[in-house]
């Protein structure tokens, strides 16, 4: 049965990535990075099944090729930011209903790719993949990576809207980046829904939650963070208490009911999750993050030879973008 995933991601310096090797990763091309010089060749990849540039409506009737091209495309994105810690794209990871055939898949992706440019005036970058042969069959799904700056006629120009602090948000009238995406992930189930309504097909999917469906049962996908933790091999324990954490604040969410009122001045201990602010949820998962971290590095320390180090971070990297391809992650 047709299924909903959409997973948003920010992708930047931070992590130690570059532009090029991200849309040439995605997309099965060969790109060259500008700055460093760096080839990044995945032509040899046979499960890229479409890839375009989608551009927003009003370039309809403009060319703007240098937008059109990938290459110059993500080379100007990430010449566009200066700092270390900098994003130069968002990714949208969907899932895309093995119900439909390859042609309505392609129609459904593009059309949600276009709604996101002209909704942020973004450049996109679609890439479309087929099922991994040793995985499961219905597993056609879209990388459609964004950039995080407004494309003009010539260049890149100011962030784009989905890139805004909430102070900025507020300030013209427009809902937190936590609700932003809340109206993105119900977007993306909008349009599957008419594509699998115009093809005769029963089957719906729901942006909600499955607590806020009424349906008791675990997700089949678990938290983005979570499948990360089991991946890197942590420790059981480590993976576990992830998983009753992710369950913890489900049921939590479930079963607290929005106040009439909202009380002045919260003790911070008691404010429910779906409550939070997008800095506090931010707060805590860079916390999370760093326990987790030093823990691996932790146990790294103790069984890996220092002279196997250097060998084991270069193709852990690589291996860890196969597995996350692989599983439509």
């Amino acid at each position: 049965m047709a299924i909903f995933r959409l997973q948003i991601q920010s992708i930047g310096r931070a992590t130690g990535r570059q532009a090029a090797d991200v849309a040439a990763y995605r997309s099965g091309e060969r790109l060259i990075n500008d700055r460093s010089g760096a080839v990044y060749d995945y032509s040899l990849r046979t499960d890229v099944a479409h890839s375009e540039i989608v551009l927003p409506s009003r370039f309809a009737s403009e060319e703007a090729l240098w937008a059109r091209d990938r290459q110059s495309l993500w080379n100007a994105a990430e010449a566009a930011e200066r700092q270390r810690n900098s994003r130069f794209a968002r990714e949208y990871q969907v899932s895309l209903p093995s119900e439909l055939n390859a042609e309505q898949r392609q129609a459904l992706a593009v059309t949600f790719s276009r709604d996101l440019a002209d909704r942020y005036g973004v450049a996109v970058d679609l890439a479309i993949h087929r099922p991994p042969a040793a995985g499961d069959e219905r597993n056609h799904h879209a990388h459609i990576l964004t950039t995080t700056r407004e494309v003009g006629a010539e260049a890149l120009g100011r962030k784009s809207r989905a890139e805004w602090s909430d102070s900025a948000r507020l300030a013209e009238g427009r809902p937190a980046s936590a609700e932003e995406f809340k109206i993105v992930r119900s977007r993306w189930a909008e349009l599957a829904n008419e594509s699998l309504r115009e093809a005769g097909l029963e089957a719906r999917i729901d942006s909600r939650s499955l607590a806020a469906q009424g349906i008791d049962r675990e997700p089949k996908h678990l938290p983005y963070h979570v499948y990360k933790a089991a991946q890197r091999q942590l420790r059981p324990e480590v993976f576990e208490r992830a998983k009753e954490v992710h369950r913890e604040r489900t049921r939590e969410v479930a079963a607290t009911p929005p106040p009439a009122a909202a009380p002045t001045s919260p003790n911070p201990e008691q404010v429910p999750s779906w409550r939070r602010s997008l800095e506090d949820i931010q707060r805590e998962a860079r916390e999370s993050w760093a326990a987790l971290r030093a823990e691996r590095v932790s146990a790294e320390t103790r069984s890996t030879p220092e002279s196997s180090k250097e060998t084991s971070n270069a193709t852990s990297a690589a291996k860890g973008r196969q597995r996350d391809d692989d599983l439509g992650l």
